[in-house]
This record gives structure tokens, C-alpha cells and sequence, in this order.
């Protein structure tokens, strides 16, 4: 019994410093953090390439929720306060609004198919 309940804290702990990493990435992101903390944080990454993975990945998610309009006005405030001033950004968001316009559009033209082979009778 001991056995897991240590293994649950040690899981719990484990999620908890993700959750807070992940939180620091997106704080660094949205322009959020102290200097000190923002410059720490650079320094850790041109020394962990898993934690430049990290950051990539919280990026995505980032640009993904601003393209989906999923963001709180907050967050899309600061979004478009600071990650959008960078040069390289703005194209990164474009494309990640072309990417998706162009799956919801397949994803609509597949079901309207579907729909059309219905209503032919071609599934039975």
C-alpha cells in the first residue's frame, strides 16, 4: 500500500512541475516574465534541446488556440501584444490559418461527400 501511495505522490509532483514548466513557457511566450526569468530561461534552452522541444511544442499550441479564436482576451492580448511583433511570427500565424482553413474545408468537402453517396443510395 505504502508503494503506491508514494508512486502517486511522486506522479503528482511529476504532473505538477509539467504543468508549472509549461506555464513558464507560456508566461515566456506571451512576453510575461521578468527580465531575469526570461534570460534563464533562453540560457536553459540553448543548453537542453529537450527543453527547446518543450517550448516548440507549447508554441504550437499557442498559435493553434489564437487561429481557433480558443484564447481568453487576455491571453490573445498579449499574444498579439508581444508574440506577434516578432518578425517571424505573423507568417508563422498565417500559415497556421491557411493550414486550418484548408482542413476544415476537406474535413467539410469529406462529410458533404459522404453526405452526397447517402443520399444516392451508395451506402447500403
Amino acid at each position: 500500500m505504502r508503494r503506491r501511495g508514494a508512486a502517486r505522490t511522486r506522479l503528482s509532483i511529476s504532473v505538477m512541475k509539467i504543468d508549472h514548466r509549461e506555464n513558464l513557457i507560456r508566461r515566456y511566450l506571451l512576453g510575461e516574465l521578468t527580465e531575469a526569468d526570461h534570460a534563464a530561461l533562453e540560457q536553459d534552452l540553448l543548453i537542453d534541446s529537450g527543453k527547446f522541444d518543450r517550448v516548440w511544442t507549447v508554441e504550437n499550441e499557442l498559435v493553434d488556440s489564437y487561429v481557433r479564436g480558443e484564447m481568453s482576451r487576455a491571453d490573445r492580448e498579449r499574444f498579439e501584444g508581444h508574440y506577434l511583433t516578432s518578425s517571424a511570427h505573423p507568417e508563422r500565424v498565417a500559415i497556421a490559418e491557411s493550414f486550418l482553413t484548408d482542413i476544415d474545408q476537406a474535413a467539410g468537402e469529406t462529410v458533404e461527400g459522404r453526405r452526397n453517396a447517402y443520399s444516392r443510395g451508395c451506402w447500403k
